[in-house]
């Protein structure tokens, strides 16, 4: 078993150069790794960094920073300062009306929206918008739960065919919504376009997140990574405060286009499943009529007819 990883290693492609390349291990245990332009060093070691960190660990730190600081007697000093500065000024402030609370308490827990966009194909030549609020996500776990679900929800009929039709990888677009009612866009830039710094209206920090990367968390199921790893999410472009499609039609964008292909391992277990039949109904017909060319001509049907139905059923999936 642990041949496996080495053999990964050994066919990963060559650095190419004026990149780094980064290793580390998924919360589910898989060997992941990622190559990244090398404009700003503080940026890619930050990322190794908090790569670097396991999820428990990071637990663990904020679980003992949370007790040094109910254990620290300085803590203790300013916490009792606090408590008596706010008993003397509760009793200063005898005409605090109850609106006034209820309107501070608002005010703090109100966090401005951002919105990540996916570009979703559903059929043909259209790529739907869906814009998720990120701002009250704090793990990437359940920011890529929400991005499958929502993948999902948009494909409709066609994501039951997961089997043959899979995402193979992503690209970061700059987009134009060209149908506000259905929420069309059209790509214009790809596939490493990202919002410039001086956009004020999104929030990004770099490097971006490989796409091979970004398809192995997508297809995560609920609860495989852990809930306290919060390294990709910031990495994703979200736009501030208000979605694409409250700005009206032909506003641009920046978001994730979910590029899609066949499923590489069902049509391999497809294709073996048809021989075996093939083989085994060749023989019977063969031995149980005694026709050997009538055998092979219909062992060579049954081997026929699976690529031309999955290629109508493709085609067919494609232009609905």
């Amino acid at each position: 078993m642990r041949l496996f990883p080495w053999i990964r290693k050994i066919t990963r492609p060559r650095l190419n150069p004026g990149y780094r390349r980064i290793e580390w291990t998924c919360d589910c245990g898989v060997d992941l790794y990622g190559d990244f332009l090398e404009t700003k060093t503080s940026d890619l070691d930050d990322l190794k960094s908090s790569l670097d960190t396991s999820a428990d660990e990071r637990s663990t730190n904020s679980t003992s920073d949370s007790e040094q600081s109910q254990t620290n007697p300085h803590h203790m000093t300013s916490r009792s300062s606090s408590s008596s500065r706010t008993t003397s000024s509760r009793a200063n402030s005898t005409r605090t009306s109850l609106s006034t609370d209820s309107t501070d308490a608002s005010s703090v827990d109100a966090i401005p929206p951002k919105f990540l966009a996916l570009c979703v194909n559903t059929g043909g030549m259209y790529k739907t918008l869906a814009e998720l609020d990120m701002s009250r996500i704090n793990s990437d776990g359940e920011a890529f739960s929400q991005m499958k679900k929502a993948y999902l929800q948009y494909r409709g009929v066609r994501s039951r065919l997961h089997f043959l039709v899979k995402p193979v990888t992503v690209e970061f677009v700059r987009f134009t919504l060209w149908n506000l009612r259905h929420g069309y866009v059209s790509v214009c830039d790809r596939p490493n376009s990202m919002p410039p710094n001086t956009c004020i209206d999104y929030e990004f920090i770099p490097p971006p997140m490989p796409p091979e990367v970004f398809v192995h968390y997508l297809e995560h199921g609920d609860g495989d990574l852990s809930p306290n790893r919060y390294t990709w999410l910031p990495r994703l472009p979200k736009r501030r405060n208000h979605k694409v499609v409250d700005c009206g039609e032909a506003t641009d964008g920046w978001g994730i286009h979910v590029i899609e292909g066949p499923n590489r391992a069902a049509v391999f277990w497809i294709v073996m499943v048809t021989i075996s039949i093939s083989i085994i109904a060749s023989v019977l017909w063969s031995t149980l009529k005694g026709d050997i060319q009538g055998g092979m001509g219909l062992g060579a049907l049954i081997v026929a007819l699976p690529p031309v139905i999955m290629a109508a059923f493709l085609f067919r999936l494609g232009a609905t």
